[in-house]
């Protein structure tokens, strides 16, 4: 058994019906951190939900089979609201013999304002407001077509 967390990410500043659901023996914010370092898109993810359990590793299997027909193809995208999934998470851990760890789940961050991208600049600035106006267009079509709500980013 692996003490641990499983974690629950959605994106910031999009309304998209997709989460990420994933394990980690760091804190889920660190684990967010990392994923935010290495993606190469211009979204960023933040930790939505989280939950310290005694082997995470198996739940985190778990709740991948039972999602499978959400899943994104070799990914742990799922097509789920964060809280969908959590909802499904929840449901999961009763019906198992996971038990939610001893370990205190420390308080998650609240998302950040002018939080920073892949190549560090804030979505604030003046290049990526630039940037934003021109592909706004663009943006809210492709929302659209995904039936989505899209929100400003910073």
């Amino acid at each position: 058994m692996t003490n641990g967390y499983v974690y629950i990410l959605e994106t910031v500043g999009l309304d998209l019906r997709v989460c990420k659901i994933g394990r980690t023996t760091k804190h889920p914010r660190e684990r967010c951190q990392e994923i935010n370092k290495s993606s190469t898109g211009d979204f960023l993810w933040q930790v939505r939900h989280a939950m310290a359990v005694d082997d995470c590793v198996r739940f985190e299997s778990l709740i991948h089979q039972e999602l499978a027909s959400c899943r994104q193809p070799g990914r742990e995208f799922f097509n789920l609201s964060a809280d969908e999934a959590y909802a499904h998470v929840q449901a999961a851990l009763e019906r198992s013999d996971i038990s939610v760890s001893a370990v205190a789940m420390p308080p998650l961050d609240e998302p950040r304002r002018g939080a920073r991208r892949s190549d560090g600049r804030s979505h604030g600035d003046p290049i990526s407001r630039t940037r934003d106006q021109k592909y706004a267009p663009i943006l809210h079509a492709f929302a659209s077509c995904l039936q989505s709500k899209v929100r400003p980013f910073g």
